[in-house]
């Protein structure tokens, strides 16, 4: 783990993807220093459901178990990654950084945003498109 990015800096950009077929959730800021050719450091969240564990692959179960016990995976309970657990964490960031956009992926974001307005004031997760879309990239590979 990089450590407490409130140490690293006090803002950021985030981009925030899931992938559907894995159920695997990340969100990832960059952190800007203050020099005027900036350095920039990296923190970043992974989720993914404990109730998928066994449904991987063994190599793939090894590495997301041993990246959880080095605390850079979170394992929560379910099958599934619920968007209220994502929203209530971009909320909790977006309360401790001064985040001035959240870049997303358009697919299914429309759950998530519901899930901010339910949990909190969507008004202070800055959510910016980014790119094209994972739904049609996943419609594509069939």
């Amino acid at each position: 783990m990089l450590g407490d990015p409130a140490q690293i800096a006090q803002n950021a950009a985030a981009p925030k993807g899931k992938a559907a077929d894995m159920d695997l959730t990340g969100l990832v800021m960059v952190f800007p220093d203050d020099d005027p050719q900036p350095t920039y450091d990296v923190h970043a969240w992974f989720w993914s459901p404990e109730g998928q564990l066994q449904a991987r692959r063994p190599s793939e179960r090894q590495l997301f178990e041993a990246w959880a016990r080095a605390g850079l995976l979170e394992l929560i309970p379910g099958n599934v990654v619920r968007y209220r657990y994502v929203a209530e964490q971009l909320l909790s960031v977006c309360g401790r950084f001064d985040v001035r956009k959240i870049a997303y992926d358009r697919w299914r974001i429309d759950d998530l945003k519901q899930e901010l307005e339910e949990v909190g004031d969507s008004d202070d997760v800055p959510l910016e498109p980014f790119g094209g879309s994972l739904g049609k990239y996943l419609e594509q590979r069939g």
